[in-house]
């Protein structure tokens, strides 16, 4: 399913993880660009997958000039605790490359996404907005 039209699902009470993946993606994209984007997504997949089999089926390829997603149908279908769990897993690896590379800067950033707040695990309070 396309990213517009799971974002209509987002002024459900819980959002799917699909519409949350959405939600990430965007958010990144639009200060590294959907290259960067896809790199360090693709990074924190191949580590995260090995601690959650749905992250498997999230898959990030290369579209001519742009780059394509597709998550795993339990995201897209399912709400509640586990599809979340994978996306918390991915963002257990990827927030540390984040911050590696950008300092608090990208992560602060997400944490101005009211919805993105529950995936992303503040270790200290000079990450806070």
């Amino acid at each position: 399913m396309p990213p517009n039209e799971r974002r209509q699902e987002v002024g459900a009470v819980q959002p799917t993880a699909g519409v949350l993946f959405d939600l990430l993606w965007e958010t990144l994209a639009e200060v590294l660009g959907t290259g960067a984007t896809a790199a360090l997504l693709r990074r924190a997949i191949k580590r995260a997958a090995s601690r959650d089999r749905d992250l498997r089926g999230l898959v990030i390829e290369r579209n001519g000039f742009g780059y394509e997603y597709q998550v795993p149908d339990t995201w897209i279908e399912g709400r509640g605790a586990e599809p979340l769990e994978g996306l918390q897993a991915l963002m257990q690896d990827l927030q540390p490359i984040l911050e590696e590379l950008t300092g608090p800067v990208l992560v602060r950033r997400l944490l101005r996404v009211e919805l993105l707040r529950q995936l992303v695990i503040v270790a200290d309070n000079e990450t806070a907005p």
